[in-house]
């Protein structure tokens, strides 16, 4: 029956395209007949392309033009990489600007905190500190407003409510009377603004992330400045550990000394990491000796006066300074950290700067050599392009053409020599064999992936999609109904195979129509199907199972002899199983039950 429907289709379809294309090529045969009559006109016409193809190769030097193009658009595009990454390089530069203001502000906060009665001095120094910091935000936001992605803003803003949050924690304490501050106050005020100080730092590096992911070259100077804002936060924390001690004129807790080792350790190793690369020292020998100095004041004498400070609080908690004095003093020596910082970046912006004008000046060149040569070429150029090149291209355009599968435009036979027929006319002849094969190959495709009878997919079809589910481990989420056809032997027995092709077919009309369109609906076997349900529950499927079943039972099926036979099947459903094997094997236990219960009926594997 399914040779005889396939060879009925054939018949009344469309002539195949090889048919089409013989004609074809019959009715060119006597045009290239003509363009090679004799064997003298056909060496005329060899010598003629020879001629036209020496003249192009006579003017070659229009690839020069091509190649000049070529490093003049790689000189423009290195000019834009720099440009662009000196642009964003100068915003990086403004996060980390306000990432140390807003490390700086914890030093005027401080001293306010530990004032018995905050001076105006003390107040106009925390003001116009935090106006600073306000200022860089401001600039900050302009750097974030540059970026279309909304995700920075959302950070900036985060930070944004911390540092406020930060803010007022230090203004409640600084305006409590003295006698009720202690040292869990202010290190509440102390934590407060290192958590501002860490939600910016998120951002900023975050922010160095994305940047290095855009512009490689602006790794030395984006980790050195990450490194040495690390470095900076850390001998912040450390300096912070004594301030409680200090403003209360306490000896120092256990906790404080052991906050203070832990930042001096990430210090030691932060240190380690910030030394300069090579590629910025040189074009900056000058960062050598800034590291230098910041070794000398900060490691060296900054540290020692923390120690100094330790040993004082060790005792009885008498202090040769106050906290004003120390803040003063510790913050005197982090002074060369954030020169050794924007001296990185100078570095880093000035070899861009050079890489960037280089590129616009061989940008310059290239150019100039470029339009020297076109004007001595164009004259050959007008001459080829008329006579030569047209056709050529032509050409080229038909077999690009048909490399991406589409026919050849039309084209003007007068436009181009005469010699160039027969190019055309294997193009054109090409282009037949290459449709034919494009025909045979969607049917081949379409005969290989579904089921020629119903039109659902064929086993060949379910096994790549199973295959494709195994692979992204999607099995475990689907469930598999096997669905068999009751008595279709007895079917074929008394009413023909015609018959069970009909039943067949109307079975697989069903099930299609009461599914969804993204579950899989395959043809099993002979009376077997199977449906394949994703991201849905055991109980999901079965639904569906017992929803075809009544559909296929609530009925008689008239067939085409003008009986009618009452269709109805076996379901088994089956899911949560880790490979398809589990999968097929609980179903098929449950269509195995559903069958020897008496058929037309739903049985969900139970796991028994």
């Amino acid at each position: 029956m399914r040779e005889a429907e396939r060879a009925s289709l054939s018949d009344a379809g469309m002539r195949r395209p090889s048919d089409r294309y013989r004609d074809l090529l019959t009715l060119r045969r006597p045009e290239r007949a003509l363009s090679v009559a004799t064997d003298h006109e056909g060496a005329l016409a060899a010598l003629r392309i020879e001629r036209r193809f020496r003249l192009a190769a006579g003017i070659a030097i229009a690839c020069l033009f091509v190649l000049g193009v070529a490093l003049t658009a790689q000189s423009h595009q290195r000019f834009r990489r720099a440009a662009s990454s000196i642009l964003d390089l100068k915003d990086f530069r403004v996060l980390l600007d306000v990432a140390n203001r807003i490390a700086a502000e914890s030093s005027p906060a401080h001293n306010a905190m530990a004032e018995p009665v905050p001076t105006a001095e003390v107040r106009a120094a925390l003001d116009q500190v935090r106006a600073h910091v306000d200022k860089g935000l401001a600039h900050a936001r302009d750097a974030i407003d540059r970026d279309p992605h909304e995700g920075w803003r959302i950070s900036l803003r985060a930070a944004e409510t911390d540092l406020a949050v930060a803010r007022r924690l230090v203004d409640e304490i600084r305006a409590a009377p003295a006698d009720t501050r202690t040292l869990a106050s202010i290190e509440v005020g102390i934590q407060g603004m290192f958590r501002a100080g860490d939600s910016f730092r998120d951002l900023v590096r975050h922010r160095a992330s994305h940047l290095l992911q855009a512009h490689e070259d602006l790794f030395p100077a984006i980790f050195m400045g990450m490194a040495l804002l690390e470095f900076r936060d850390h001998a912040g924390r450390s300096a912070a550990s004594l301030v409680g001690p200090l403003a209360l004129r306490q000896p120092i807790p256990l906790q404080n000394l052991a906050a203070l080792r832990r930042a001096e350790g990430r210090l030691a190793g932060l240190w380690n990491l910030t030394e300069v690369p090579n590629a910025l020292l040189d074009s900056q020998p000058g960062l050598r000796r800034l590291r230098q100095e910041t070794e000398q004041k900060f490691l060296g004498e900054g540290l020692a006066f923390v120690g100094a400070i330790v040993d004082e609080g060790r005792g009885s908690g008498e202090y040769s300074v106050d906290v004003t004095e120390y803040t003063r003093r510790i913050v005197e020596t982090f002074q060369p950290i954030l020169r050794l910082q924007g001296a990185t970046i100078d570095a880093a912006e000035a070899k861009l700067a050079r890489k960037r004008d280089l590129a616009l000046l061989m940008a310059g060149l290239t150019m100039s050599v470029v339009l020297g040569l076109v004007i001595v070429a164009v004259g050959a150029i007008l001459y080829v392009q008329r006579r030569l090149l047209k056709p050529l291209i032509q050409a080229r355009d038909d077999v690009v053409a048909l490399a991406h599968e589409r026919s050849p435009a039309g084209r003007d036979a007068a436009s181009y020599a005469r010699e160039f027929s027969d190019l055309f006319d294997a193009i054109d002849v090409l282009d037949a064999h290459l449709q034919e094969r494009r025909a045979m190959t969607r049917e081949l495709r379409r005969a290989a992936l579904v089921d020629g009878l119903t039109g659902l997919m064929n086993r060949r079809a379910l096994e790549d999609e199973i295959a494709r589910l195994a692979k992204a481990d999607l099995i475990g989420k689907t469930c598999l109904i096997l669905i068999d056809v009751d008595n279709f032997k007895t079917i074929n027995d008394r009413f023909g195979h015609a018959a069970g092709d009909q039943v067949a077919r109307w079975v697989a009309v069903q099930i299609r129509s009461r599914v969804r369109a993204s579950d899989k609906v395959a043809r099993f076997g002979g009376d077997e199907f199977a449906v394949l349900i994703g991201d849905a529950s055991l109980a999901d499927a079965a639904a569906v199972a017992e929803d075809l079943c009544r559909t296929l039972s609530a009925a008689p099926l008239d067939l085409s002899g003008g009986q009618e036979v009452r269709v109805t099947a076996s379901f088994g459903v089956g899911s949560d199983a880790a490979t398809w094997e589990d999968l097929l094997e609980r179903a098929d236990s449950a269509l195995y039950r559903s069958k020897n219960e008496g058929r037309n009926r739903v049985r969900v594997w139970s796991g028994s």
